[in-house]
């Protein structure tokens, strides 16, 4: 699936190497979700991943974003809702074996 990412560059920063897959998915599952907003669709699913990739407070977004505070505040709650009723297909906990290799690993990874 290619997709537009329209804008997703001027987002990016060190540190957010995932951002075009998770917009990608996040994006998808929104679409699907929310039906045909005022917002663009992109621009609630970036506001939604810088919001919760950063320390920003809701009007640096809206700055950011070109959009107002409320606006922002309302579209991240309704992406955040959303995202949390979908946890189970983007949040995995390891089951049996895989806790304890995940474990070993991590004790490897820092010298414990």
């Amino acid at each position: 699936m290619t997709t537009h990412l329209p804008g997703i560059s001027e987002y990016q920063k060190p540190g957010l190497r995932s951002l075009k897959g998770t917009y990608r998915r996040v994006a998808c599952k929104v679409t699907t979700t929310m039906g045909c907003p005022p917002l663009p669709i992109a621009k609630k699913v970036l506001m939604f991943l810088w919001y919760m990739g950063n320390q920003n407070c809701f009007r640096e977004i809206s700055d950011k974003f070109n959009v107002s505070s409320s606006s922002a505040h309302r579209t991240i709650l309704q992406v955040l809702t959303i995202m949390s009723t979908l946890c189970c297909a983007f949040v995995s906990w390891p089951k049996g074996c895989e806790k304890r290799v995940s474990a070993t690993s991590f004790q490897r990874t820092c010298g414990l």
